[in-house]
């Protein structure tokens, strides 16, 4: 059983913060390539691959179900997606049509999808990729992208640079940002208050992370960090000065990091380097300004997320369910909890996890899931209460921090309603209690005093 190292953050006395996961559509390989956003109401709507069908697909929550459509099906699309919503909470995609080797970009009307070719990859083997979209004040589509293909099937590369192209109002315009030269992979991109384009991507020629921006009359290009592989799965956001954030992963040592502009240098920092940790960063930032990033733990398979809580780095696993946390997507709603869309490679699923705030006592409205352990700390014998709100398979698991299993109740069907589990000789120490139900899991830390 791998390490469930999940921190319960304590918002106040009276609250607590807890991890919601769902599955939202599945199997059959459906969920990778996914990218959030949440509207005005908080409802998550993601965008993602349907590897199965080979479809560029959309799912929303509708306030009380997911609503799932396929947007385009023509062909081996929807590989590299990216998602916004405008004023209105529509949906826009970019995305890559593999089979006509073409960037397109999709949206919603108000009654239909709207889908268009945006750039043509003239090559024999296409590898346009790494799309990142965003909408500016007048709702108009800007687009960053990996512009590579191959001249022929010795896969001799032709063509490759950091390619953005944006609606003017009336037709696209496309410009080479960066290259030639290996760059524009991973890229990531962001407006500024003056609509003015940011965007930050990889380097392979030189191993660099680099970010590049448009000062009004020409783009600037500065290398944050390396060499070294330093140049993988970047995220960029932009704070209230628009100074740039990025979190990424630096391949050569396996440690996810985060880069920030100051207002007069880069300052880099490592969140997490404990194992092969980093890939499929997301990074947001919160009304304070403080990054938080979902990524992948890949020595453990586990989805993570950190956060910056004012003097120093939060980590939290997220979901540790077997091989889960490939190509995350993050936001934050207007509360500064976050959502994160993921793929789980073992039941090949699209997720949704979403961290919110339970009340504590009598107040409480719950129909699923475990209630505070109290007292906390506890000592000698102690009760786990949960609640269902229909007959059900239920079992509760207790972890040690080093990630042993060291009390475990057997599968059992409960009645809707109230339940209480007593355990007791524990050692002193901090434990983990989680609690599984079919797809649904929540954890809670506890501590164990003499």
């Amino acid at each position: 059983m791998k390490c469930l190292f999940i921190t319960l953050t304590l918002l106040t006395g009276t609250a607590f913060a807890w991890w919601q996961i769902e599955t939202v559509d599945g199997p059959d390989v459906v969920g990778i390539y996914t990218s959030l956003a949440l509207d005005s109401s908080g409802y998550p709507h993601i965008s993602y691959s349907d590897e199965s069908n080979l479809d560029l697909k959309y799912a929303f929550w509708n306030g009380s179900s997911w609503e799932i459509e396929t947007v385009d099906a023509s062909d081996d699309v929807g590989k590299f997606t990216s998602l916004a919503l405008d004023s209105s909470g529509y949906p826009h995609i970019s995305y890559i049509d593999e089979s006509n080797m073409n960037l397109k970009y999709a949206f919603w009307n108000g009654s239909s999808w709207e889908i268009e070719t945006v750039d043509h990859f003239s090559g024999i083997v296409l590898l346009g990729s790494f799309t990142s979209l965003a909408l500016d004040s007048s709702g108009n589509p800007h687009i960053s992208y990996h512009y590579h293909w191959y001249y022929d099937l010795k896969y001799v590369p032709f063509d490759s640079n950091l390619r953005y192209a944006f609606w003017n109002g009336s037709s696209w315009e496309i410009e080479t940002v960066d290259g030639p030269g290996d760059v524009g992979r991973y890229s990531s991109l962001a407006l500024d208050s003056s609509g003015y384009p940011h965007i930050s991507y990889g380097d392979d020629s030189n191993m660099d992370l680099k970010y590049a921006f448009w000062n009004g009359s020409s783009w600037e290009i500065e290398t944050v960090d390396g060499p070294g592989w330093v140049n993988r799965w970047s995220s960029l956001a932009l704070d209230s000065s628009d100074y740039p954030h990025i979190s990424y992963f630096d391949d050569s040592n396996g440690y996810l990091k985060y880069a920030f502009w100051n207002g007069s240098s880069w300052e880099i920092e490592t969140v997490d380097g404990l194992g092969c940790v980093g890939t499929y960063t997301s990074l947001a930032l919160d009304s304070s300004g403080y990054p938080h990033i979902s990524y992948s733990d890949e020595s453990n398979l586990d989805l993570k997320y950190a956060f910056w809580n004012g003097s120093s780095w939060e980590i939290e696993t997220v979901d540790s369910a077997d091989d889960v946390g490939s190509y995350t997507s993050l936001a934050l709603d207007s509360s500064g909890y976050p959502h994160i869309s993921y793929f789980d490679n073992t039941n090949y699923d699209l997720k949704y996890a979403r961290q919110t705030e339970t009340g504590i006592g009598g107040g409480s409205d719950y129909s699923l899931g475990l209630f505070p352990i109290t007292p906390n700390p506890t000592s000698g014998t102690f009760s786990v209460e949960f609640v269902i709100s229909e007959c059900t398979q239920v079992r509760l698991w207790i972890y040690d921090m080093n990630g042993r299993l060291v009390r475990h109740t057997p599968s059992s069907i409960y009645s809707s309603g109230l339940h209480q589990i007593n355990f007791s000789d524990l050692e002193t120490g901090i434990y983990l209690c989680r609690m599984t139900s079919g797809d649904f899991t929540e954890t809670q830390q506890f501590v164990v005093i003499e």
